[in-house]
């Protein structure tokens, strides 16, 4: 595994380690396991609770970078993030 992400940091010449990489992977998944302990305590059904939680990450997303990165270029991020498709994350976004 280290030597996959070795090669990613290479490829995209990042300035990162393996070890900050799998830091960030590590921080996701805890921040995901505390909003999915948080949905819970409020009861939120699951459908109800993937869209809010895919509504608020893009509402952070947007505010966060929106000085930094260009539209165009925080849809292709969230949607590689989302795992959905462009189209799918404009929509979305033209929602709000």
């Amino acid at each position: 595994m280290i030597s996959k992400i070795d090669k990613h940091i290479q490829d995209y010449d990042l300035d990162a380690t393996a070890e900050t990489i799998f830091a960030e992977f590590e921080h996701a998944y805890r921040l995901h396991q505390e909003f999915d302990e948080y949905l819970k305590q409020n009861k939120m059904k699951r459908n109800k609770k993937s869209i809010e939680r895919r509504q608020l990450f893009i509402e952070w997303f947007m505010k966060k970078y929106q000085g930094e990165k260009n539209v165009k270029q925080m849809i292709y991020e969230l949607s590689e993030l989302s795992f959905c498709s462009f189209s799918t994350m404009e929509k979305l976004i033209s929602q709000k």
